[in-house]
């Protein structure tokens, strides 16, 4: 028996394959359309779990919200989103009442490093913030991180599901942590600032460590990777800690399309097929889909509109047939189930499957009403076309 996504009959998911699709729900916690920080009127947790298992997904990424500082609840601002242990038990028990697994990112807003005034560094900010790799750094600076791993783990680990749960270390560190050089591909050790890098590889080492002492079973993904051509930090998260289950990545709408007009590795036209070869590893992409409307200056909006839905589809079919063709890749999730009408720009705001046409934004918070207004796009009914109930569990 086939599983056929929407009326393609080449894309196929074969009986028995272990191969989950869903979606990033970074609203678990954060933002405003999941309920909290005063929008009464907005789509519940359950709200969103519901559609997503309607459309027939079965894994979640859910964000570990501490403030900065590491604070587990969370409470004080700023910026604060209601007390993180509570809001977060319940995103996790939610989601294995639904049998939907769950990748957890541990550690994508926590600092790594406190603020450092120097001369090189006036306003005080995070190294991490800067492009630049002061020599005022140093190691034991970053040791809260590793210790916020241990009372994670401590607080949470009976919570988790070692079938079910996953645990990534961090997000797009080249990127966010400004590891990498600007202008460069990533491929080398030069082509980072050695120091920081140096140490976050260490740091990230440590912080894997203790969860698997704290949890020998449970599952732990490499820091999700933008999946360009940074391979001198995959090389050293694989060298560094050798019990790594995925080799995390992340490929957007762009990348495929650069990688089908050349501008990649010569010859790949598989970017499942050349990380799995390259590392020998089993994959997750733990953020996928067409990027947001207005992307690099494209004209492709409004996002109730033919142009972006289509691409969203398109991007659909050119993708999933290579997720479920290679069996190294077990997850693969759209980013995000939900749009962002609140977010900082039309396109970081568009890229969800459930979107809320119509909403005022402009209204009090508890006048918005989200709930109400929230629909799917033609791409959650592409979606339902998967028939993936055979899947191994």
């Amino acid at each position: 028996m086939f599983g056929v996504i929407g009326n393609k009959p080449d894309i196929i998911i074969p009986q028995g394959r272990d191969f989950r699709w869903g979606a990033v729900l970074a609203s678990t916690t954060h933002n405003p359309s999941s309920g909290y920080g005063g929008y009464t009127l907005a789509p519940t947790i359950d709200d969103y779990l519901d559609k997503l298992v309607e459309a027939g997904g079965q894994a979640v990424r859910l964000y570990a919200e501490p403030n900065p500082e590491g604070d587990l609840n969370n409470t004080s601002p700023p910026p604060a989103y209601g007390n993180m242990h509570n809001i977060f038990i319940d995103a996790i028990s939610k989601c294995h009442q639904r049998d939907l697994h769950c990748i957890i990112l541990l550690m994508d807003r926590i600092r790594d490093i406190k603020y450092i005034p120097t001369e090189d560094n006036p306003e005080n900010k995070s190294v991490w913030s800067l492009k630049t790799d002061l020599d005022t750094y140093r190691e034991s600076e970053a040791i809260a991180t590793a210790e916020y791993a241990t009372k994670f783990m401590q607080r949470y680990n009976q919570y988790l599901d070692p079938q079910k749960d996953i645990l990534e270390i961090s997000n797009e560190p080249e990127l966010f942590r400004n590891l990498q050089r600007p202008e460069t591909s990533g491929a080398v050790r030069n082509q980072y600032f050695e120091n920081k890098t140096d140490t976050f590889l260490k740091h990230v080492s440590e912080v894997a460590k203790r969860i698997r002492t704290a949890n020998p079973a449970i599952r732990i993904a490499t820091p999700a990777n933008i999946a360009w051509k940074q391979f001198y930090l995959m090389d050293r998260y694989i060298a560094d800690f050798s019990y790594y289950r995925y080799l995390n990545l992340h490929w957007y709408s762009n990348q495929e399309r650069n990688m089908r007009n050349g501008i990649f590795e010569p010859g790949v036209s598989d970017v499942t097929i050349f990380y799995s070869d390259k590392y020998n590893m089993d994959l997750i992409f733990t953020e996928f889909n067409q990027r947001g409307i207005a992307f690099g200056g494209a004209n492709d909006g409004p996002e109730s509109g033919d142009n972006h839905q289509a691409r969203q589809i398109k991007n659909f079919e050119q993708v999933f047939p290579k997720f479920i063709k290679n069996p190294r890749v077990k997850y693969a999730l759209i980013y995000q189930w939900s749009s962002h009408p609140h977010g900082t720009s039309a396109t970081e705001g568009s890229y969800g499957i459930l979107y809320f046409p119509g909403l005022d934004t402009s209204l009090p918070k508890d006048q918005q009403n989200m709930k109400a207004l929230m629909a799917p796009k033609r791409s959650f009914y592409w979606l339902k076309g998967i028939i993936n109930k055979n899947l191994t569990p």
